[in-house]
């Protein structure tokens, strides 16, 4: 939540609080993305030596220190910015941690669907930050902005207050009884990256959270060629975020019944048709919306599906490390995919008037299929890995 707090009253609320332009608001946002790269396989070592308690403890306490540091910066931008993006560093622990804790908490046959909830509180975070900023920031008023940020500095210490209570007392679902903790070393590190499904999941976080990154953020200019007026591409957007949601609970309950990778390929291979459908102009408006929520509902269930599999391949000891090993590539695709499919668009917008868009959208259609392929060769050796408990 507290990642997009200002997003949703970024104009006219924070322009003329603090009298900057959009590109030092949008700051507070593409920040905290770029933070998560050199500690995305830290925070996931972390939580392997230390435990998952340790590491979700200290990523809550950081958030939650952060966020109230932000009431003394008054009206100076630059030092809202730097205690904003500090409370950043917090939320790769606690990412990179949920694998972690549903490999250890929850039987097997649960583990997928534990995982979509996990990772669909994100979205859901994400959501509630759009709407409820507006309604207590409904104008340019510091004194509304204040209690803003203690509504969300709140909801962060409640939390971790909570999840410190809770996990006194959690039962944890191994055969010791007690949290595993494992020492990782580079030799470790090394050994996880040579696994052939892990490369495998690792291309796939790359490529699957670029392509979402891409379409949020240009879904307006791509609409909007196609005369889409804007409150209607901002509401498709809105459309993937929440049918991406669904998707992140109903694909992983089916994994967990069928527990059959062809989910992968079957996924991949639907959201290419999708995409190319996608870079055609199309007669009536409702069916972009209608591609959108299913591009939504397919790219945001990789996500669980990903961790779940990753969980089955290394164990428990390990599965921080792994987990952070993904976001890492999570993070790099969603940061580069934006620029590429920009500078994509820039190269050969010129050359379709009519759809500038194609090239771009067929480019992401194309490498959707490369993640189709390579789902084929997804295999589950657990024989592979010495770290499985």
């Amino acid at each position: 939540m507290i990642w997009l707090e200002f997003s949703g009253i970024a104009v006219p609320q924070m322009i003329l609080i603090f009298h900057v332009n959009l590109l030092m608001i949008g700051l507070m946002v593409s920040i905290w993305p770029l933070i998560s790269i050199p500690l995305a396989l830290i925070s996931g070592v972390l939580a392997d030596r230390l435990g998952y308690r340790f590491t979700i403890s200290l990523g809550g306490s950081i958030i939650a220190l952060f966020s109230w540091l932000r009431l003394i910066a008054g009206k100076d931008f630059t030092l809202l910015l730097l205690f904003q993006s500090l409370a950043g560093i917090g939320q790769t622990f606690i990412y990179d941690s949920v694998t972690k804790l549903v490999g250890e908490l929850f039987p097997i046959n649960e583990q997928a669907l534990a995982n979509g909830v996990g990772a669909m509180s994100e979205i859901l975070g994400m959501a509630l930050a759009l709407v409820i900023s507006p309604l207590l920031v409904p104008t340019p008023s510091y004194n509304y902005l204040m209690i803003n940020i203690i509504v969300y500095s709140l909801i962060s210490t409640i939390s971790l207050i909570t999840f410190i209570i809770i996990g006194k007392t959690t039962y944890v679902n191994t055969h010791s009884g007690y949290e595993i903790s494992t020492n990782i070393s580079m030799r470790d590190i090394m050994s996880i990256m040579r696994m052939r499904t892990i490369v495998i999941l690792m291309i796939l976080f790359f490529v699957g959270t670029g392509i979402f990154a891409a379409l949020t953020q240009w879904i307006e200019p791509i609409l909007y060629s196609r005369n889409i007026p804007q409150i209607y591409s901002d509401l498709a957007g809105m459309v993937m975020l929440i049918s991406g949601s669904l998707g992140m609970i109903l694909i992983p309950y089916i994994y967990g019944k069928l527990h059959t990778r062809s989910l992968f390929t079957i996924n991949t291979s639907i959201l290419t048709l999708l995409l190319i459908l996608f870079s055609i102009r199309l007669q009536y408006p409702i069916l972009y919306f209608i591609i959108a929520a299913l591009i939504g509902f397919l790219l945001l269930s990789l996500a669980p599906l990903g961790l779940q599999l990753s969980l089955e391949i290394v164990g428990t000891k390990i599965t921080g490390t792994t987990t952070g090993l993904l976001g890492l590539m999570s993070e790099a695709g969603a940061f580069l995919m934006v620029i590429i499919i920009g500078e994509i668009y820039s190269t050969t917008e010129s050359q379709f008037k009519g759809n500038p868009w194609f090239i771009p959208i067929i480019v992401m259609s194309l490498l959707s299929l490369v993640l189709s392929i390579l789902s084929l060769l997804i295999v589950i050796d657990r024989d592979q890995s010495s770290f499985r408990t």
